[in-house]
This record gives structure tokens, sequence and C-alpha cells, in this order.
């Protein structure tokens, strides 16, 4: 009978058999896990690089987020910061895949949830996910996927990140 192979380096090799073929298949999933990250640290050392050599804060959030548009498929992102007098968040940064727009909607409840956690929010299906449940901008706006990132500057909370998809999930 005819056995299955894999190709390692160039070489056939027999394919393994029991607990020799369920080690190999964790170390494939390690190895993977372990080029993600290398990729992610990939990622953080260029825009850490971007945002080093940049001084200018309107310049700087737009770098940002068309850093943020390469490497992650969202349609429409907002980079939000505190106002100095009123300290309310207001847009100084936006893009959208489909063009010029001056706006971006974007949910009261992330936006609230990422500014007193101080913590990244990720919802891969903002529709069907309970902790958007109540919220109307995500219904209207057809936003599927969401990502929003506080902007922290020591203690503070200067601002948010948010990307938004309207795509199929996932």
């Amino acid at each position: 009978p005819r056995e299955h192979t894999r190709i390692y380096g160039g070489e056939r090799l027999p394919k393994p058999k029991g607990l020799a073929e369920t080690h190999l298949a964790k170390l494939e999933e390690l190895m993977e896990g372990q080029r993600g990250e290398i990729r992610l640290l990939r990622l953080a050392n260029e825009l850490h690089g971007h945002l080093s050599r940049e001084r200018d804060v309107s310049q700087l959030v737009h770098r940002v987020l068309a850093f943020a548009f390469d490497n992650l498929p969202a349609d429409d992102g907002v980079i939000l910061l505190k106002d100095g007098l009123t300290q309310a968040l207001t847009p100084r940064a936006v893009r959208s895949r489909v063009g010029e727009i001056n706006e971006v909607q974007v949910s009261d409840t992330l936006l609230k949830e990422v500014m007193t956690s101080r913590q990244g929010v990720l919802t891969h299906d903002a529709l069907i996910d309970p902790r958007f449940k109540d919220s109307e901008t995500a219904a209207a706006a057809r936003i599927r996927s969401a990502m929003g990132v506080p902007i922290i500057t020591g203690e503070e909370v200067y601002g948010a990140l948010v990307l938004v998809s309207r795509g199929s999930s996932g």
C-alpha cells in the first residue's frame, strides 16, 4: 500500500505513525504560533521606527492609522484624541478603504469600554456580541468586527484608535 508523505526541506519522508504523528502535529502548531509572534514583533518594530521619527502629532496619528490599514483588514478607522480644553474626544485622523471621508461611525459602547477599562476591545461579530446588544451604532452602521485601543501616556488615557469592518466576521 502507498504511504502518505509530507515534504520537509525538500525531502520526502514517510508519514509518521501514532504518537510520533501527534507530536509532529503539536510541533507544527507551535511553530505556526511562533511564526505569528515573529510577525507581530516585526510589525511592532516597524511601527516603533515610524513613531520614534515623528514629532508632529497630526502627522503621527495619520501615520499610525495608515500603518494599521496596511496591516489589518479594516474598512474604516479613526484616531480620537482628547481636546486640551474641553476633554471631549475629537477625530484627529480618519481613513476609509472606500475613499475620502470626514467621519467614521464609532460605537459609543466600544469607545466607553476602551476609555474606562484602559484596555483594548475586540469583537469578531458586533451583531451577536452581548457587549454591543444595545449599541444602535453597531446595528445602524452594519459594523461587523471592531477593535478599539486606548492611547495612554503615563497614567492618562488621551484617546483611542478605532477600526471597524463591515464585511463577514473572522
